[in-house]
């Protein structure tokens, strides 16, 4: 198999190995220059001497150190801007998978791997990819480098912002992973506004509430751009057949970049079988997972700042950052809504500071799930009845007041205003007490 005129395959291929069988069957079947290095850090050497097209790297060569397989390949991947990157495992491994395509690998293989299969991997990989084919990912206009929202200094703020750009760049389809809140739908809308795609429609559909039929009309609405596609793991067998087939290349398929986002964990979706096995491992070739906030909290504080410029210029008002007490007192707190609940927390602490940096007692205790009225309970002024409807609605929509607002049929003005109203009136009765 040999490159042809205008063929995606790479001029030039850089294996990381401690065997030379791989090596040497390439160099016989590819008219392109094949070096081998046996380690990760003689590999990072090879590729600051000259550029690649492609990379292969078996996982136990490349992290040869003990770093792990996603450290090393992000390494490699950091040396090798631009490659196809293609990963090789010596055992059947999802969580060797997930954490080589976390670190930049377009793909995992299983060793030992058939010259032949790998080339034709590589192809479909370079034509997605390569170099040829590759359109810079650029950063979304009047953004900062935190991403529209992906703030912070931990390390896995800043994996995930290279993710984004370089995933933002590429035409394939995503599989983005993490509990709710986290903002995977932000983050496929960076990826969208990043990438060639940029411009194009933007739809996304809900599998909870959507059909099989839906999910079709969607993709042919999207076409030319991008379809998120929500909770795919609840998406039903019709669907999932659907979605086999927006998968495929060839004709009649709409031309459109599907992303998929679940809240399910890798785990839950093998071990329950949530997607078929062959959906699932089509979906995902490049794989994100946002952490929790849990596992970043090192980031609260830069998180809760970004979030306060941002309410505070859409509300109209002052914002003068945070006390070292309301600091730490963000950072205790558990987050179970992740950044959803911890931008509507300080929301509401802007909300009512009117001047003056927040202290804790703006920030409220953190939210818990309201009950119902219990037979018996007293009738409850109309203000705190409203006030219960309307933290409920928020509870529901995860901290989103537009969408609590549409579904309460009210303004998210009215909304902002009861919530000052609430202040004051709790303020009136503790003077009265």
């Amino acid at each position: 198999m040999q490159p042809g005129t205008g063929s995606p395959f790479p001029s030039s291929v850089l294996i990381v190995d401690t065997q030379t069988e791989l090596a040497d069957a390439l160099a016989e079947k590819l008219s392109a220059q094949v070096v081998r290095a046996t380690s990760g850090s003689a590999a990072r050497q090879a590729l600051k001497a000259q550029g690649f097209d492609l990379v292969i790297a078996a996982l136990d060569a490349a992290d040869a150190a003990g770093g792990g397989a996603e450290q090393a390949v992000f390494r490699l991947a950091q040396a090798a801007e631009g490659a196809v990157i293609i990963a090789l495992s010596d055992e059947i491994s999802v969580s060797a998978t997930m954490a080589a395509m976390r670190g930049g690998a377009h793909d995992c293989l299983i060793r030992p791997v058939d010259a032949e299969a790998l080339l034709g991997a590589v192809e479909v990989l370079a034509r997605r990819h390569g170099r040829k084919n590759r359109q810079p990912a650029r950063e979304p206009a009047g953004e900062t480098h935190s991403f529209g929202g992906f703030v912070g200094v931990s390390a896995e703020a800043e994996l995930l912002r290279r993710q984004i750009a370089r995933l933002g760049g590429s035409d394939a389809p995503v599989f983005i992973s993490g509990e709710r809140g986290v903002g995977k739908s932000h983050c496929a809308e960076l990826m969208h506004r990043g990438g060639p795609r940029a411009g194009k429609p933007l739809l996304s559909l809900d599998c909870r509430r959507e059909t099989a039929a839906g999910l079709g009309l969607q993709a042919e609405a999207a076409a030319g751009g991008t379809l998120v596609v929500d909770h795919v793991e609840a998406l039903d067998a019709s669907g999932q057949k659907v979605l086999m087939r927006l998968l495929d290349e060839g004709a009649g398929r709409p031309n459109v970049r599907l992303v998929c986002t679940t809240r399910a964990t890798t785990a839950e979706l093998t071990a329950q079988r949530t997607l078929r096995e062959d959906l699932y491992f089509r979906l995902n070739v490049l794989a994100v997972h946002i952490p929790p906030l849990r596992q970043r909290g090192g980031d609260i504080a830069a998180m809760a700042s970004h979030f306060g410029q941002v309410a505070a210029a859409e509300l109209g008002l002052a914002f003068q950052g945070f006390t070292s007490a309301a600091e730490d007192d963000l950072g205790g707190r558990d987050w179970r809504g992740n950044a959803a609940e911890l931008r509507e927390a300080v929301r509401h602490a802007v909300g009512r500071r009117l001047n003056g940096r927040i202290d804790v007692d703006q920030l409220g205790s953190q939210r818990t799930v309201v009950a119902p009225v219990a037979a018996g309970e007293p009738i409850l002024p109309l203000w705190q009845q409203e006030r219960r409807a309307i933290e409920a609605a928020l509870i529901r929509f995860e901290g989103n007041i537009a969408q609590a607002a549409a579904a309460l049929e009210i303004s998210p003005s009215t909304i902002y205003r009861k919530m000052q109203g609430w202040d004051a009136r709790e303020g009136d009765l503790a003077g009265a007490a």
